[in-house]
């Protein structure tokens, strides 16, 4: 999408550096999330989740770029949420996985 608004992937670089940054400790949270099997929504939660997806989605197909990817995670949090648990995190969409084929 950064290419498609005109910038270049080198001028992108730096905040994709800051974005990879933070996935480690997130990743951490999730696991725990899920090795624990409570999503509690402290930090985040899927309605929210569901609001920044909806604008990576729309942004996507206006900008020409293939929306397959955000419109997947956009519908895993809907689902999460019409099964009653908009208010949990996002680990929660690994309840959907399992759940669904």
């Amino acid at each position: 999408m950064a290419t498609a608004q005109g910038l270049t992937a080198k001028e992108f670089l730096p905040w994709a550096g800051e974005i990879l940054a933070i996935l480690p400790a997130a990743f951490e949270r999730l696991a725990a999330d899920v090795d624990a099997g409570t999503y509690s929504g402290a930090e985040d939660n899927l309605l929210m989740e569901l609001s920044g997806l909806e604008h990576v989605h729309a942004t996507s197909v206006q900008a020409g770029v293939d929306p397959r990817l955000p419109a997947l995670m956009r519908d895993l949090a809907r689902r999460a949420i019409d099964d009653g648990h908009g208010a949990d995190s996002w680990s929660r969409v690994v309840e959907v996985l399992r759940s669904r084929p």
